[in-house]
C-alpha cells in the first residue's frame, strides 16, 4: 500500500474516532445537566428557593419530592437553617418515616447527624429517644449518631432516666454503651445520682460499664467520702472494689486534706478506719475541724487510734492549727505512755513549731522528770552553753530559753567577735531573743536607738521596760519622740510615751507636737500626747487658734474631751478673725461668718455648730459658761435653735439634756384633775376629787 493511501485511511479513522469521542462526551454533559436544569426549574416554578431552609422545610412538610428535586439541583440535604434545624431533625421531629428514610441514606443528611441546636441541644437521636421510638434510635445510632445527648438542654437522658427511675431508658443506653461519666451541665454524673438515690443495683450496672468511682456526689465530695459519711458498708465496699481512691480529697480548696479516713474518725468507725488503712490510705491528713490526724488523736488521749495511724507511718513532725506538735500536746497532757509511743516509732524529740517552746521545755515547765528523761534519752539534750549563739542564729528561742535555764550566760558575745548576742538580736529587730535574753539577765547596754531603727515597737517597749532611757539623745541629737514622730511611727512614740518620753516635745520652734496633732486632726497621737501628760493649759496653735477650738473644729470628740478633762480652759476665746482654714472646717454659713467678724467665739458655741453633744457636755461638766455670748449676740442655745437642736440648747441652758420621764400622772387638786403624760404629752385627762366639799 501507497504511504500516502495509508496515510490518508489513519486519518480519516482518527477523525472519526475523535467525532465519536466528541459526541459521547457532549451527550453526557447535557444529559447530567439537563436533569440540574430541570430540577431548578421546577423547583423555581413552585417558589422554592435554593437554599438550606427550603430542605428543612420541605423535610417539615414531609415532602420528599421536594427534597429529590433540591438534592439534584445542587442543594446539600445536611445544613441547618438559621435556627440551627437540619432537614433529618426537622423529619423526625414532625413523624415523617418517609423522608427519615430517604434521608438517612444521604451521605450529607448524614454529615450533620450529630449537629446539636442551640439553646434546645437538639439531635434526631434526642427525639427518637424523647419518644421512645428505640428502632428509630437504633437506625441513628448505625449511621454513626451519638449517645451523649440531653434529655433536655444540659440533662443527659442516663441522668434524666435514673432520676425519673425509667429503667427501660437506662437500659436501653447502657445496652449501647452510652458514656455512662457524660452529665452535660449537671454537677454529678448517673452514678453520683444512683449513689444518692441509694440505688445500689444501678451503682453496680454503671462500675460495671466503667463509670469513674472517684467522681463526686451531691455534696460535692468523692463518693467514697459520702458512703462513709453515710456509714453505708454495701455503697463502701461496692465502691472499694472498683478501686475508687482512699485518699481522694473533698476538694473544699480550704489548703487542708480531709478523706475518707478523716470522715470514719470523726464517726468512730474502727472497722472502717482499719479497711481504708489497709487499701492504703495516708495518715498524714487531716480532721474534719482542720487538725492533722495524729495530732488529734494524741490530744484526745486516743492510744489505739494514734498506734494505728504510726503503723501506717503516720509522721509526727506536724503542726495543728494552734501550731502544737503531736509531741508537745503530749507532754503537755503529761501523757507518759504517749510519749514513750511517739519516741518509739521515729518521732523528732525536739520538733516544735518555731518560736514556741521545744518538749523538752514544756516538760521542764511542767516539773515532769520522767518525760523530760524520756526526751533528753531520745536525743533532746540542748544543755551546752556553746550553743547560746548559734540557737539565736537559728533564731530558736525555746533553745535559748533552755540553754540559758541550764546555765548558759546571757551576756556570751558572738563567737570570733567582741558584740554580745544581746546587741546583735536587738540591732536585728529579734524580739523574741531579746525577750528570752533580757528574762535570764541580760543587762540592756546603749541599745534603744538601736530598738528604734529596727522599726518593730514591741522591741522598743521591752527595752524601756528593762530601763533605757526614753529621752535618750540620737546618733545626730535626736530626741527618741521627736525621731518617731517625724516619722509617722505613732505607735512607737506611744510606746515611748508610756515609757515616760516628753510628751511637750517640740515639732519645731513654733508649735509643739501635740499642737500639730491637733491642727492635722491625728487623734491617736494627741491622745497620747494628752493622756501622757503634755502640757494643755495656755497652749496655743501656732496660727493663734486655741487647741480646743481645733478639736472641735476637726471633729476629734475624744480629743476634745481629753484636752477638757486635762485642763483646757472650757471658756477660752477665739482668735477673731479666725483663719480661712479654720473657718472651712464649719459647714453652718452663718458661723462661718461669725467666725469672720465677730469676737469672743467660745468652745462651748463651736461645738453647738458641728453639733456635737458630746463635747458640749464634757465642757459644761468642766466649767464652761452655757449663757456667754459673743459680742454680736451669738450663744450657744441660739446656734442650737439654727438647727432645731433640743438637747443642744439644754445642755447649754440647763447644763445637761434632762432625761424624758416616759409616762407619768400630775394630779392638780385645785382643778381636779388627773392627768396622764406619756413621754411628754398629755394623752389622758379626767376629773378627781378628794371627797370634801370645796
Amino acid at each position: 500500500m501507497k504511504p500516502a493511501t495509508f496515510f490518508f485511511r489513519t486519518f480519516l479513522l482518527s477523525a472519526f474516532t475523535m467525532s465519536l469521542l466528541g459526541g459521547a462526551i457532549f451527550t453526557d454533559y447535557y444529559l447530567r445537566h439537563e436533569i440540574t436544569r430541570k430540577a431548578k426549574r421546577y423547583l423555581a416554578a413552585q417558589g422554592i428557593e435554593l437554599v438550606p431552609a427550603s430542605a428543612v422545610t420541605a423535610a417539615e412538610q414531609g415532602n420528599r419530592e421536594h427534597l429529590v428535586q433540591l438534592e439534584t439541583a445542587g442543594v446539600p440535604l445536611g445544613e441547618p437553617d438559621e435556627s440551627g434545624t437540619t432537614p433529618l431533625l426537622a423529619a423526625a421531629k414532625n413523624g415523617h418515616d418517609g423522608v427519615i428514610d430517604f434521608l438517612i441514606t444521604r451521605e450529607s443528611a448524614l454529615t450533620t447527624l450529630n449537629h446539636v441546636t442551640e439553646p434546645a441541644r437538639e439531635t434526631p437521636l434526642v427525639i427518637a429517644l424523647r419518644e421512645r421510638r428505640f428502632a428509630l434510635a437504633d437506625r441513628f445510632l448505625e449511621k454513626g449518631a451519638t449517645l451523649e445527648v440531653d434529655a433536655e438542654a444540659g440533662l443527659p437522658f442516663l441522668i434524666a432516666a435514673v432520676q425519673g427511675g425509667d429503667r427501660e431508658m437506662i437500659d436501653y443506653l447502657l445496652r449501647n454503651k452510652v458514656e455512662v461519666d457524660y452529665k452535660g451541665t449537671q454537677p454529678i454524673t448517673a452514678l453520683a445520682v444512683s449513689a444518692n438515690l441509694g440505688e445500689i443495683d444501678l451503682m453496680k450496672r454503671f462500675l460495671e460499664a466503667k463509670a469513674d468511682p472517684n467522681t463526686r456526689g451531691i455534696s460535692g465530695k468523692p463518693l467514697l467520702i459520702e458512703a462513709v459519711r453515710e456509714g453505708n458498708r454495701e455503697k463502701l465496699d461496692l465502691l472499694l472494689a472498683n478501686e475508687a481512691n482512699v485518699n481522694a480529697t473533698t476538694g473544699d480548696g480550704d489548703g487542708l486534706r480531709t478523706t475518707a479516713l478523716s470522715f470514719a474518725i470523726a464517726a468512730d468507725n474502727v472497722p472502717v478506719q482499719e479497711v481504708l488503712l489497709q487499701r492504703g490510705a495516708t495518715p498524714g491528713v487531716h480532721t474534719l475541724t482542720g487538725e492533722p490526724l495524729l495530732f488529734a488523736a494524741v490530744a484526745a488521749r486516743d492510744h489505739a487510734l494514734a498506734g494505728r495511724l504510726l503503723e501506717q507511718g503516720a509522721k509526727g513532725e506536724v503542726l495543728s492549727s494552734s501550731d502544737i506538735s503531736p509531741l508537745v500536746a503530749a507532754v503537755q497532757n503529761e501523757d507518759l505512755e504517749m510519749v514513750d509511743l511517739l519516741l518509739q516509732h521515729g518521732v523528732d524529740p525536739s520538733f516544735a513549731a518555731e518560736e514556741t517552746e521545744s518538749p523538752l521545755f514544756v516538760a521542764a515547765s511542767n516539773g515532769n522528770a520522767a518525760i523530760a528523761s524520756q526526751l533528753i534519752a531520745a536525743g533532746a539534750n540542748l544543755d551546752t552553753r556553746t550553743l547560746l549563739a548559734e540557737s539565736y542564729q537559728r533564731r530558736d528561742d525555746p533553745l535559748m530559753s533552755l540553754l540559758l535555764h541550764s546555765g548558759a550566760d546571757p551576756e556570751s558575745t558572738l563567737p570570733g567577735t567582741e558584740e554580745r548576742v544581746f546587741d546583735t538580736a536587738v540591732r536585728d529587730g529579734a524580739t523574741g531573743a531579746v525577750r528570752t535574753l533580757l528574762a535570764a539577765g541580760a543587762k540592756i547596754g546603749d541599745n534603744l536607738w538601736a530598738a528604734l531603727l529596727t522599726g518593730q515597737d514591741e522591741l522598743i517597749r521591752l527595752i524601756l521596760e528593762a530601763g533605757a532611757d526614753p529621752r535618750q539623745t540620737g546618733p545626730e541629737g535626736q530626741d527618741p519622740l521627736d525621731y518617731c514622730l517625724t516619722h509617722g511611727r505613732y505607735g512607737a512614740a506611744r510606746v515611748l510615751l508610756n515609757g515616760g518620753a516628753d510628751p511637750d516635745a517640740r515639732f519645731d520652734e513654733e508649735e509643739s507636737w501635740l499642737s500639730r496633732a491637733v491642727r492635722q486632726g491625728n487623734t491617736d497621737i494627741a491622745l497620747a500626747l494628752i493622756e501622757s501628760g503634755a502640757t494643755v493649759e495656755d497652749t496655743m496653735a501656732k496660727d493663734g487658734h486655741t487647741l480646743l477650738g481645733w478639736a472641735i473644729a476637726n471633729g476629734m470628740t475624744e480629743v476634745a474631751v481629753a484636752l477638757v478633762k486635762a485642763g483646757a480652759d472650757p471658756n477660752s476665746e477665739e482668735r477673731s478673725p479666725a483663719t480661712v482654714a479654720f473657718r472651712e472646717k464649719f459647714d453652718s454659713t452663718t458661723f462661718r461668718y461669725h467666725l469672720q467678724v465677730d469676737s469672743r467665739i467660745r468652745p462651748l458655741m463651736m461645738a453647738a455648730a458641728q453639733k456635737n453633744h458630746i463635747v458640749a457636755q464634757a465642757l459644761m461638766d468642766g466649767g464652761a459658761k452655757g449663757r456667754a455670748y459673743s459680742r454680736k449676740y451669738l450663744f450657744a442655745a441660739s446656734i442650737g435653735a439654727w438647727f432645731k437642736d433640743v438637747k443642744m440648747q439644754q445642755i447649754a441652758l440647763l447644763g445637761k439634756a434632762p432625761k424624758m420621764q416616759p409616762r407619768k400622772v400630775v394630779v392638780d387638786l385645785s382643778a381636779q384633775r388627773v392627768t396622764l403624760y406619756e413621754n411628754g404629752v398629755a394623752t389622758y385627762s379626767t376629773p378627781c376629787s378628794t371627797g370634801r366639799s370645796g
